[in-house]
């Protein structure tokens, strides 16, 4: 395990429009992507809140998929190779009920996407967990424990994380 990781991702991102991508635990973290969750927190939120959100879940989700397939390391993604209008289409996101502190989302249909289309097979689905909670639990540790539990084939699927959540298979 390397929490440590985490922090020096953390301190070298670079402040920029573009993603900065660094491996820890053998999977992809982007420090300074996060999911916008104005929209959760707001207790009478509209459709234009709750389509912010699935477009800010979806982006996440796509920019870990892009980042595991290229096996990205201590470098800046420019902004993801898709639009809005082709996340809006082609992809689903949906609430998975059951986070205690987390917000959990079903996303699919990443393989109609052209920007990942040509990165060999792609999951259908993955879940998307934004974390809650905040200072309570150690994501650093969490992350890092869930890796070695995914890497002895004990757990399932985690794919990498962002600043405020993670990715995992369906």
């Amino acid at each position: 395990m390397a929490p440590s990781n985490f922090q020096e991702a953390r301190e070298a991102t670079v402040a920029s429009s573009a993603l900065y991508c660094a491996q820890v635990d053998g999977r992809p973290y982007l420090p300074n992507l996060s999911v916008d969750t104005a929209a959760v927190s707001s207790l009478s939120s509209s459709i234009d809140d709750e389509d912010a959100l699935n477009l800010s879940v979806a982006k996440a989700a796509v920019a870990v998929v892009l980042a595991a397939a290229q096996k990205s390391d201590n470098v800046e993604i420019s902004i993801l190779p898709t639009t809005d209008e082709e996340l809006r289409r082609k992809l689903t996101v949906d609430v998975v009920s059951g986070g205690i502190t987390n917000s959990l989302y079903r996303v699919s249909g990443l393989r109609e996407l052209d920007v990942l289309s040509k990165e060999g097979k792609i999951d259908e689905s993955f879940l998307v967990r934004v974390f809650g909670a905040e200072g309570m639990i150690d994501r650093d540790v969490e992350s890092s424990t869930l890796a070695t539990l995914v890497d002895q084939g004990i757990a399932d699927r985690y794919l990498g994380r962002f600043a405020n959540g993670r990715l995992e298979g369906w």
